[in-house]
């Protein structure tokens, strides 16, 4: 996922996370829903990138932000799908809450990122409910879905959840422009896709 990629909309989503880092009580749970193409796992990466990087001057051009571009981070951890229905396994949920007891090595947190975890079964996600509970400090959960109802009470009660909405029509036409479609494509994505830009992109990449 791209740490550098212009984001757009949600001011007020992200302006609350930039306050929690700021205050230095960013959550050790945090939820991303929304409908797919709204960027909720480009939104996590630079969430993870705004407390890694180390450049103070020239933000996303560090060392850190280069390993976690190429997500070769070895702190942050995407965690692989498994299945017809691209859950997470059982061995996979354990692997994970056995690396939690492991420090970071390249900075003071680590982080596990459950991309579109939205056929997360219950027992995985029972298994990973104490980690979330009662995480090490340095750790951080990250998860993305289109609904929070796809997790159990149980996991939703120990995270916070955002929900990431649709920009506006004007500002899907300008992130379309800057990727170098046209204003005829533009406007005809926007059209079908209003204020999506992941599916305005999908729609006019597959049309090309």
């Amino acid at each position: 996922m791209s740490t550098h990629t212009k984001f757009y909309g949600n001011e007020s989503l992200r302006q609350n996370l930039r306050q929690m880092q700021a205050r230095g009580r960013m959550a050790h749970g945090i939820l991303l829903h929304g409908a797919a193409g709204l960027g909720k796992k480009t939104l996590a990466a630079q969430l993870i990138a705004g407390m890694l990087c180390q450049a103070e001057h020239a933000p996303w051009n560090c060392r850190i932000c280069r390993m976690l571009e190429k997500q070769q981070h070895p702190d942050v951890r995407w965690v692989e799908h498994s299945g017809k229905l691209g859950g997470f396994s059982v061995e996979t949920v354990r692997s994970v809450c056995t690396d939690l007891a492991i420090p970071p090595s390249e900075g003071d947190a680590k982080f596990y990122v459950f991309a579109d975890c939205d056929a997360m079964d219950p027992r995985t996600q029972n298994l990973l409910l104490k980690a979330v509970e009662e995480p090490p400090d340095y750790v951080y959960f990250l998860f993305t879905a289109e609904s929070p109802a796809v997790l159990l009470p149980t996991v939703r009660s120990r995270i916070v959840s955002e929900a990431v909405f649709p920009v506006t029509e004007a500002e899907c036409r300008e992130a379309l422009g800057e990727r170098g479609f046209s204003p005829e494509a533009c406007e005809d994505a926007v059209g079908v896709f209003h204020g999506n830009i992941g599916r305005c992109l999908a729609y006019l990449e597959e049309d090309a």
